[in-house]
């Protein structure tokens, strides 16, 4: 018996991290290659917002699309891209993801480059039948009622 609806899918999240090996170079001239790099792969951000060891890029015309760039700890970078309820499928976003990741590698990284950590997460809502934590408690996990 099925009680999960798969026609029901609906996206909420995805996000894509990384975590290399780099110093971190916060000076402006950087974000703006950045920023130009982006433009160049048709990626506009609306807000800028820069702190002493980050600066985050959010767009929230087509579809929310947020990209971090921080400083995690001496010579340790990382760069998140996110979009929270995204209108748009997955493709899309993994194809706006690679752009971002491309102007990154293009502007902050030069040679080869150390990952230490690599993220993704993909979430979705399904209807249901019954009651989604029976579901989820007796068909998924495989316990008792």
């Amino acid at each position: 018996m099925e009680d999960l609806n798969p026609d029901s899918r609906q996206s909420i999240y995805f996000s894509v991290s990384y975590a290399v090996v780099t110093e971190w170079l916060s000076d402006k001239k950087k974000q703006l290659n950045f920023l130009k790099a982006l433009l160049e792969s048709q990626l506009d951000f609306s807000d800028i917002k820069s702190e002493a060891h980050s600066f985050t890029l959010l767009r929230k015309e087509q579809s929310s699309l947020q990209v971090r760039v921080a400083s995690l700890g001496p010579q340790v970078s990382n760069i998140l891209v996110k979009s929270d309820g995204p209108a748009y499928n997955l493709d899309l976003f993994a194809k706006e993801a690679d752009a971002v990741y491309g102007a990154y590698r293009e502007t902050y990284l030069k040679g080869e480059c150390q990952v230490l950590q690599c993220d993704a997460i993909i979430r979705h809502l399904y209807s249901c039948s019954n009651h989604a934590f029976k579901y989820l408690w007796e068909t998924r996990l495989g316990q008792k009622p």
